[in-house]
């Protein structure tokens, strides 16, 4: 009787338990680190608690990230009292074609403009990195499809201090007519001071205390902005944890050299103690045209890191990514 084959067939069925009552799948390995999925939601657990968890409910259009954590502390917000359409790291644009997609419509959770999502396809690899793909769909409410999109997210796993990258690749298809992508216009297009967010969008957590932002040419802040505008290769926040002060985190995120507009316009809106949003704001000083059928390809890099990091470790990972 061979024992030992059927032995090592029952621990690997062990690995992988779907749990019918909760919809969650772990597969677990002799590890602090496994993956836990559910029908709209896939994370990666370190010692039974979340690292960053990939949200795609398809009633809630736009794939998003929260939390995002760097050694157990919060970084990101998801849906605020403010501002209910932030989600944590995420991507949206404004308007295409003068319909809204990044405001929602109130008390439904969507906006005016679908950002829908159609099919999600996550392979996860033994080193606990993973590679995303997701497909959606732009259209205004109850009208065609304007916009088709593939999206690739490829995620590190986590280095030996907790930090890790996300790879944003965005391929976008017009469909049958002319888009024009815009936003909000800035005071130097005749606008608003808070014009000219859209894009990649990421919102920090309440907990963050006394954020610097800081970016590729050397300038940095700490005091409250609407705006910015300025353009640089990447923008750095870093803020201590909470009123304690015992430790520090933070996010990059990098302008690839192949984007429209590069190096791109940034965009900030902070209030101490109140907002912590910045992006790479691709629309802020004009808008973007896409003819039909024609394709526009975005690709950021994002890194989640502990403490704080020197000006020239982030030009070197700008360096690997540009490559």
């Amino acid at each position: 009787m061979k024992i030992r084959p059927i032995l090592c067939l029952l621990s690997l069925l062990s690995l992988c338990i779907w749990d019918t009552r909760a919809g969650i799948l772990d597969t677990s390995i002799k590890n602090e680190y496994n993956w836990r999925r559910s029908d709209s939601t896939f994370a990666l657990i370190k010692n039974g608690e979340i690292v960053w968890q990939l949200n795609f409910n398809k009633d809630q259009d736009k794939p998003y990230f929260h939390p995002l954590r760097v050694n157990g502390k919060d970084l990101t917000m998801e849906r605020p009292a403010d501002h209910g359409h932030h989600r944590g790291l995420w991507f949206a644009w404004r308007d295409i074609n003068k319909i809204n997609y990044w405001e929602e419509i109130h008390g439904r959770g969507v906006s005016e403009g679908r950002s829908k999502i159609i099919k999600v396809d996550i392979k996860p690899e033994k080193n606990f990195s993973v590679k995303v793909n997701i497909r959606m769909e732009y259209a205004p409410e109850g009208k065609k499809t304007i916009l088709k999109e593939n999206r690739v997210l490829l995620i590190s796993a986590p280095d030996q201090q907790g930090n890790y990258t996300i790879d944003w690749s965005l391929n976008f298809t017009a469909q049958d007519s002319l888009l024009v992508f815009d936003c909000v216009p800035t005071l130097k297009r005749g606008g608003f001071a808070y014009g000219g967010y859209a894009g990649l969008g990421y919102r920090g957590a309440n907990s963050l205390n006394d954020p610097v932002f800081r970016d590729s040419n050397g300038w940095a802040n700490k005091k409250d902005l609407t705006g910015y505008g300025e353009n640089a290769n990447w923008m750095d926040m870093t803020a201590y944890f909470g009123a304690q002060k015992s430790s520090k985190g933070g996010i990059t995120i990098f302008d690839h050299p192949k984007n429209p507009h590069h190096p791109s316009p940034w965009y900030i809106w902070y209030a101490a103690g109140q907002h912590v949003f910045f992006m790479p704001a691709i629309l802020y000083n004009q808008p973007l045209n896409l003819e039909a059928h024609k394709r526009l390809v975005l690709k950021y890099r994002t890194y989640i890191h502990s403490g704080d990091v020197e000006d020239k470790s982030l030009n070197k990972i700008f360096e690997k990514f540009k490559n």
